[in-house]
């Protein structure tokens, strides 16, 4: 009987194997032999072909169970040098009972092997053996696969040149990208802005605070409410002087002309907002994902730093003005009250407010018709007070009429204006910072000269060359300037912040810490806002460092493929957003916050995820009350 039952183990032993030499796992290099000139480099492929159902890890591995694939060299000859090999771009894996992702390759892998060659190495054939040690897995086993491979590297004569060289490279690029590779095989840097990461995870968020979206009703009305407060958020607030200005001076207009603006900056909101949901809708854009494009933020300040200059007088420009000033007659003012609602809608993208966050994740997910009417809601939000105001301009009687106060009002906000300039350079890339700099001395220049030559005093044929001078300095020196060029900090308390990473997220998990992690970015000015008066306190401090709670940043400035994927399977697409993680059963099921938190909300978070830790008793905990 007991050689019956170890003879059935062995059977089922061997079937579990079976799938694994159903196809045949092979491993062959690019090109058969490299041929490299003395003093060149060159680079060698090695390509895998891996059985269906079948898979070999990655390296790095990740913080989960198995084996990463290694290369060595053997055999090597004096001054030919093999660099540190790349690898491909692996896919994220997360096994059931393992607390920690796994990279592995399926069907296809590559590694790159860089060469280097010594100008005084004698030239001819020099034998290598290449050794890759692998894990070959299927879902019931794995077997270690160590593999062997004869290579010849040819040295020829210094100076000679290989015709396969440059194809070879290039080949090599394109079949890293053919598997899933965000890696360059030259460089080793990682891909284009576009690249995405497979998030492992099913996240089933659970938010604390805030308002829950289920209906397109609920959220039309949510995002009138969202785009209204829009007004009063701080990224919004020195356009919003422009508009004060401009209420103040037509408030004493006639009532039809005073109508006809105000409708034509609402419909400047309303084609802005338009634009966002095709971008959202049709390329997935999120909200304030433009200020991550620096050209976009480039047009913006020097956009922004000319309304400055205009509220000081250094040039009035009527065809339109983006000032606050007096409109003069004809269509100019129309199209002036339309940029402004153009501009202002712009500049209020990288804000978030209450209502705005869970409307916008809600709208999102839902067909592109959807995505319009409730984008449309919002810019009506924002609308809605300068229509009430433009149809009934008797609100503002009781404001006197202009004169010297209006002047100095007009210099305050010029003042303002500068203040947002800096702001938004304080955004740039570091490389983009100094250039930016000497544009901004064009703009001034352009919009000098137009000041003392374009005005309506000087002779049509001057006008018409100071604005033909605007035009090419302005241009001219955006195209020469920038063509030309090939986390926050703790507040009020300290709490030291580490980098987001999935890989630090699971290896929390694993060693059973819970993971704050802050959705941030530096064009978000409600982050900083929210961050200072509701993370960064004392009460917030203690409480994170008294339980050993592991905050960590998630910065999306800049294109970041990891957070952005988390950040959509938590279900948002807008920030400030807070997520708690505690660790095993309730990780994937992390307590949420979004936009405008209080220190009670986030204190409410760490409580309820300080209750799912094993062996931790929540009435241990002291904090500062």
């Amino acid at each position: 009987m007991n050689y019956i039952c170890r003879m059935s183990q062995i059977i089922a032993f061997i079937l579990a194997l079976t799938p694994l030499y159903a196809a045949e796992f092979r491993l062959e290099a690019t090109p058969s032999a490299l041929e490299i000139p003395a003093g060149g480099e060159g680079l060698v492929s090695l390509v895998f072909d891996i059985p269906g159902g079948s898979h070999i890890y990655g390296n790095p591995l990740g913080p989960g169970t198995g084996k990463p694939t290694t290369v060595s060299v053997q055999n090597t000859h004096r001054g030919i040098v093999f660099k540190a090999p790349r690898f491909s771009e692996a896919k994220i894996h997360f096994s059931q009972g393992d607390r920690g992702y796994v990279r592995i390759y399926e069907k296809k892998a590559y590694i790159f092997l860089p060469v280097t060659v010594r100008k005084d190495v004698v030239p001819g054939k020099k034998r290598v053996v290449l050794t890759v040690d692998s894990l070959l897995c299927s879902q019931n086993s794995c077997v270690p696969k160590i593999m062997n491979l004869d290579y010849v590297v040819k040295v020829l004569p210094e100076g000679s040149r290989t015709s396969s060289a440059d194809p070879l490279l290039l080949e090599m690029s394109r079949r890293a990208k053919e598997a899933g590779s965000a890696l360059d095989p030259i460089s080793g840097k990682a891909g284009s802005e576009t690249e995405q990461v497979d998030i492992p995870y099913d996240f089933q968020p659970r938010y604390l605070a805030g308002e829950n979206v289920t209906n397109i009703i609920q959220a039309i009305l949510f995002g009138i409410i969202a785009g209204l407060i829009l007004n009063f958020m701080p990224c919004v607030l020195p356009v919003v002087s422009l508009k004060v200005v401009g209420f103040i001076t037509m408030g004493h207009d006639d009532r039809k002309k005073v109508l006809k603006m105000g409708i034509l900056f609402s419909l400047g909101i309303l084609t802005v907002f338009l634009v966002l949901a095709t971008l959202a809708a049709f390329l997935g854009f999120g909200w304030g994902e433009l200020f991550k494009k620096q050209g976009f933020l480039l047009v913006m300040i020097g956009i922004v730093f000319a309304m400055g200059l205009s509220m000081f007088e250094v040039f009035t420009l009527s065809p339109p003005s983006f000032s606050g000033k007096a409109p003069g007659e004809g269509l100019h003012p129309l199209l002036e009250s339309y940029g402004k609602g153009l501009l202002a809608t712009l500049l209020a993208t990288p804000c978030s407010g209450p209502f705005l966050g869970g409307t916008l994740a809600w709208a999102l997910l839902q067909p592109p018709v959807i995505v319009f009417v409730i984008f449309t809601s919002v810019g009506l939000g924002m609308a809605v007070p300068y229509l009430v105001l433009s149809a009934k301009p008797s609100l503002l009687k009781f404001i006197p009429k202009p004169g010297e106060w209006t002047i100095t009002l007009e210099r305050f906000m010029g003042f303002l204006l500068m203040g947002t300039t800096v702001y938004l350079l304080g955004i740039l890339e570091q490389g983009l910072l100094l250039p930016a700099l000497w544009f901004l001395l064009l703009v001034f220049m352009a919009f000098w000269q137009y000041g003392k030559y374009g005005s309506p005093v000087n002779p049509p044929l001057t006008r018409a060359l100071s604005a033909a001078a605007l035009l090419i300095i302005l241009v001219g020196g955006y195209w020469s300037i920038f063509h030309s060029q090939g986390g926050a900090g703790s507040e009020g308390t300290e709490i030291h912040s580490g980098d987001f990473s999935l890989r630090k997220l699971a290896e929390n998990n694993g060693l059973g810490k819970i993971t704050v992690v802050k959705f941030t970015a530096d064009w978000c000015p409600n982050c900083r806002l929210v961050e200072s008066t509701s993370l960064y306190t004392e009460k917030v401090g203690r409480l994170i460092r008294e339980n050993g709670i592991d905050l960590v940043t998630a910065d999306i400035t800049r294109h970041n493929a990891e957070a952005e994927g988390v950040m959509k399977k938590l279900g948002t697409r807008s920030i400030p957003f807070l997520a708690v993680f505690p660790p095993g059963e309730g990780f994937t099921r992390p307590w949420c916050l979004r936009d405008m938190y209080s220190e009670d909300d986030v204190v409410g978070a760490l409580m309820k995820a300080l209750k799912e830790v094993p062996e931790i008793s929540v009435d241990d905990i002291i904090f500062g009350k």
